[in-house]
């Protein structure tokens, strides 16, 4: 027996465990629960800290199905709905591949969710602290996709990659978060004087005055002196908010408002020291009780050091990339293209 051939099915991972479904009110997107085989009696049942996810999908695609015809990839829709899911509720959902597509049956990539250490923020059961929302797919009750921001879009991609890569290889997940924030402050214009030194604005409107391509001159100089790591360190820090600092005691060194540019401009700095020179700074980077400020190591260099001395580890980093994600995500919530219940505490968390 067919079923409904305009129903896509997208099963997705997470090391969290979450309960709940949001049920066929909503148009675009049902989420439920993935159950384990109950009839397997030689294992026999037991709770796992963990949860598989359905995404069922109605989509009308009329394309005509003949052969020589290529039949569209709806991936992405599964994909943007384990990044939303991700931001939202601060836990890891790895896409994992349709079961149904196009009419057709599909087997699904493989993951093990033991890997992901269940003491960390973002793989644990528990709510995060700075978004304390529980874990249950109803809290989400709509999701169009049709006018999502491209900077949500890839910078919550690159986010979701950090957390999948971190148990493998810390260094390549922090410089992931890392981009992910690079993405977001991208969408920021600035004024010269708050990107460069005012010897140099002066420099610039001199060119302006006595040059009769003034204009062509200094936008060729300021192709040369991009300053990246500014508008990086000035756009992100715009997301701070004293809601990402953290409340648990026994951590010292905490990400503040005073300290945010300063440890924003180490994150970069180690990122650029790991891509140019082959730093491997994940073994520093692990969660300790100072939020800001890593670790030496004999034979670091002292410009070495001063950076480390003014990075984030990766889950304080991770926490404010995640907040900044949200802050984008009010935005589209506010435009109604996403929507959730009544008894969620987005609007007073942000």
């Amino acid at each position: 027996m067919s079923e409904d051939i305009e129903l896509y099915k997208f099963l997705m991972a997470s090391p969290a465990s979450f309960v709940g479904s949001t049920g066929e009110c909503n148009p675009y997107v049902e989420l439920t629960h993935v159950f384990e085989n109950f009839l397997d009696y030689d294992k026999g049942y037991k709770k796992k800290d963990e949860s598989h996810h359905l995404a069922i999908f109605r989509i009308k695609d009329e394309t005509e199905k003949r052969a020589g015809v290529v039949i569209p990839n709806y991936y992405p829709v599964g994909e943007l709905t384990s990044q939303i899911m991700t931001v939202f509720f601060g836990k890891l959902i790895i896409p994992l591949g349709f079961i149904r597509a196009s009419n057709t049956y599909c087997l699904p990539e493989r993951c093990d969710l033991n890997l992901f250490p269940k003491n960390l923020p973002f793989y644990s059961s528990k709510a995060r602290f700075e978004f304390p929302v529980k874990l249950n797919r109803g809290v989400i009750k709509n999701m169009n996709f049709s006018k999502l921001d491209k900077v949500f879009i890839d910078a919550s991609k690159v986010y979701q990659n950090a957390l999948i890569d971190y148990p493998k290889d810390s260094s390549i997940a922090y410089m992931s978060l890392v981009s992910a924030g690079e993405i977001l402050a991208s969408e920021f214009k600035f004024k010269e004087k708050e990107l460069y030194t005012e010897e140099i604005v002066c420099l610039f409107d001199e060119i302006r005055e006595n040059w009769d391509d003034g204009n062509v001159k200094v936008g060729q100089l300021k192709n040369g002196m991009r300053q990246i790591k500014k508008k990086f360190v000035l756009g992100l820090s715009k997301y701070f908010d004293d809601k990402t600092v953290s409340n648990e005691k026994g951590v010292y060194k905490k990400l503040t408002g005073e300290n945010i540019q300063s440890a924003l401009e180490a994150s970069y700095d180690l990122r650029s020291l790991f891509l140019h020179e082959g730093y491997r700074m994940g073994r520093h980077t692990r969660f300790t009780t100072f939020e800001v400020g890593l670790s030496h190591s004999i034979g670091d260099s002292e410009k070495l050091k001063r950076v480390l001395d003014n990075a984030p580890n990766f889950v304080v980093l991770e926490r404010f990339i995640r907040f900044s994600l949200l802050k984008k995500l009010l935005s589209l919530h506010k435009c109604e293209l996403i929507q959730f219940d009544e008894n969620n505490p987005f609007d007073m968390a942000l």
